[in-house]
């Protein structure tokens, strides 16, 4: 026997683990009819009893009525499910088009074959039955948000586990509290971006710098991620979510060259830019909803402006991009031809963005913090930034001349002078390089050698420090 707690619980998990929706409940609630608008199917659950001549008419009152049915839900039903509440199914009722089935106990509703999330939720995830209003109160309610929030949403949540689980690892491989370290798990830079590593527009979005950094982006998504997932769909909101992620990390790329850039905002803020999309394109919110929209998107970006790593070009680059996904996409059902500008608009405007990354005059990160470590007097750690700047590849002049000084600190000049020539073998051109074998020989007395690294280095460079260090040369070798 099938309480009235239960068949409520079952609708709610079948509304909430798929995607059928509310569509019709009669006074006594005996006649309760779910939509799947995609599919075009009705699942219409009867408490009535029913012999076979009730059984017949209903069926063919159904079948006659099918422009009803479109005019009422905007599409004529593919399939339709009937099931029959605490009664037998009566002999010969079915139908190509309506397929009658009984339930009498909870596992008849739970063997509905509906969708896998609800077979889980039904066979393995059972939680504490709640009373018949918490249900009814959840379904009954039509504004946009509540319902969205009745839906579950499988890639929001599975973001926000991969977020956490990626933040717990990073802690365990170790990082330092800065966010310096963030650069060696995929953190976004220019000079990582610029030299290679085009993985990081996308493994950026999974890190964050602390535990408060981490949870504000987890509850933004939990709601935003959710609201967009239930509009648009979880693939498209999977699209929107990444192409937001990624536009605002190139946008972030254009303009700042130097900063360590890293979080899941960027794409967050594609969310809401996806959200405003759609309430101009569909018009369906009233006033009030709109006024909620604008306040939230204001409140996530001042208060994501509380945290001192903000990049806040990532917030507005994304906010843009999911726009910009959502226009698309919303173009693609409406009118092909539109479809095909805008993409090509959007083609357009990566390819001027990674223009623009590209002749940006790149920071050398590396080089920049070991030169502040030398500073500090932290010459082990220098050396180890250093090492790991050259095993990668990414080494030029400066980085020879920051070893050396480390070798000079650590070991002897001899061993930098040593450094420095290794480094003039593959950049013989550098006058930095020239200008500091010419210290170097200077200091060990060897000015004939100091005057011929200075002159090169002249030639290649007209320096203040260069002529000084001549006229200094002159003296002594006189």
């Amino acid at each position: 026997m099938i309480s009235n707690k239960q068949l409520w619980q079952s609708i709610y998990h079948i509304i909430k683990y798929s995607g059928y929706e509310l569509a019709y409940i009669n006074e006594e609630e005996s006649d309760v009819i779910l939509q799947h608008k995609t599919k075009k199917e009705l699942i219409r659950f009867i408490s009535d009893k029913q012999n076979v001549q009730s059984l017949n008419f209903l069926i063919d009152k159904m079948k006659d009525n099918l422009d009803v049915f479109n005019q009422q839900l905007a599409f004529i039903p593919q399939k339709i499910r009937l099931v029959l509440i605490n009664q037998e199914l009566p002999s010969g009722a079915e139908d190509r088009l309506v397929k009658v089935t009984a339930a009498q106990s909870q596992e008849d509703l739970d063997a509905l074959d509906i969708s896998m999330f609800y077979h889980m939720k039904t066979s393995y995830f059972k939680a504490k039955p709640q009373s018949v209003n918490t249900y009814r109160s959840r379904l009954l309610k039509t504004d946009f948000i509540n319902q969205a929030m009745v839906k579950f949403a499988p890639l929001t949540f599975a973001l926000i586990f991969i977020n956490i689980v990626v933040f717990i690892l990073t802690i365990i491989w170790g990082r330092s509290s800065t966010g310096d370290g963030l650069i060696d798990h995929g953190g976004l830079t220019h000079f990582n971006f610029v030299h290679g590593d085009y993985f990081r527009v996308i493994t950026s979005i999974f890190l964050h710098f602390n535990v408060t950094h981490l949870l504000f982006n987890m509850m933004s998504l939990y709601i935003f991620g959710r609201l967009i997932e239930y509009l648009y769909g979880s693939y498209r909101f999977l699209l929107i979510y990444f192409t937001a992620g990624i536009f605002g990390n190139l946008i972030s790329l254009s303009f700042d060259t130097s900063s360590i850039s890293a979080g899941a905002s960027g794409a967050i803020s594609g969310l809401l830019g996806a959200l405003v999309a759609y309430i101009i394109f569909n018009g369906k919110f009233n006033r009030s909803f709109v006024r909620q929209t604008i306040i939230g998107a204001i409140l996530f970006l001042l208060i994501s402006n509380l945290f001192a790593e903000v990049n806040n070009y990532a917030h507005f680059g994304g906010l843009f991009g999911g726009f910009l996904a959502a226009l698309i996409i919303t173009v693609y059902r409406l009118n092909r031809r539109y479809f095909y500008l805008a993409a090509t608009g959007t083609a357009v405007l990566t390819i001027l963005l990674l223009i623009t990354i590209f002749s940006q005059q790149e920071q050398h990160i590396y080089n920049m913090k070991a030169e502040q470590l030398i500073e500090q007097g932290n010459f082990e750690k220098a050396e180890s930034i250093l090492q790991d700047t050259m095993a990668n590849g990414y080494e030029d002049d400066q980085t020879y001349i920051l070893s050396g000084l480390v070798k000079a600190n650590n070991s002897s000049l001899t061993d930098a002078v040593a450094v420095w020539k290794k480094g003039l073998k593959e950049f013989p051109d550098s006058p930095s390089l020239n200008y500091q074998m010419a210290l170097a020989r200077r200091a060990q007395d060897d000015y004939p050698g100091a005057k011929n690294y200075l002159n090169k280095a002249m030639k290649l460079s007209d320096n203040p420090a260069y002529r000084q260090l001549d006229q200094e040369i002159k003296v002594f070798d006189n």
